[in-house]
């Protein structure tokens, strides 16, 4: 859809279709800062005598409609997609607490990051600030702030809410950032 004027569908990218026969429906959405890029991260549902669900991370290249890349993992759905400033690094939150750091062009693993708290307490959200943090927030409420590059947590583990963190959102001068979510 364009956003400027009336919204009309520009075209359809594919590739996140269902993996295993079963309902599957995609989560999470962003574009690289300079547009170029198309992230998109799904879940499949599994029938309920296997223990998993299946989630999938995949790139586009914008400009051809070409999928660049696409992962299947086993770890439940993706809950929050987002890009590095420089857009060369696309991080994707999971279902089973992990935050995955891929390279955007090619999807080569650069970082895993495990979130704070229990299994079923695990990733929702995510964003990179403007100088390139990223902060997680989790379905109990607990907001951890990492450096991608490294892997290493800044700070500690903070509960912002006593239920899920639905959004996180840096300012523009990465100073502050706001989380939504809970029951308030």
């Amino acid at each position: 859809f364009r956003s400027s004027g009336r919204p009309r569908l520009v075209r359809r990218l594919a590739g996140l279709r269902s993996a295993n026969g079963q309902p599957e429906a995609v989560e999470a959405a962003a574009f690289s800062p300079d547009g170029a890029l198309l992230a998109a991260g799904d879940v499949n549902q599994t029938p309920r005598t296997i223990p998993y669900r299946l989630g999938r991370v995949a790139v586009w290249d914008t400009s051809t409609d070409r999928l660049l890349w696409k992962e299947t993992t086993r770890r439940g759905a993706v809950g929050a997609a987002a890009f590095s400033p420089d857009g060369r690094t696309v991080a994707a939150s999971f279902e089973d607490g992990a935050v995955v750091l891929d390279d955007a062009r090619t999807g080569r693993r650069e970082r895993l990051l495990r979130l704070a708290g229990r299994a079923a307490d695990k990733g929702t959200t995510l964003a990179f600030s403007r100088d390139g943090d990223l902060a997680t927030g989790t379905w109990a409420g607990i907001v951890q702030l990492w450096n991608p590059g490294s892997g290493k947590q800044v700070g500690h583990p903070t509960l912002v809410a006593a239920a899920p963190t639905a959004s996180i959102a840096f300012d523009p001068a990465s100073d502050a950032f706001a989380t939504t979510g809970g029951s308030d």
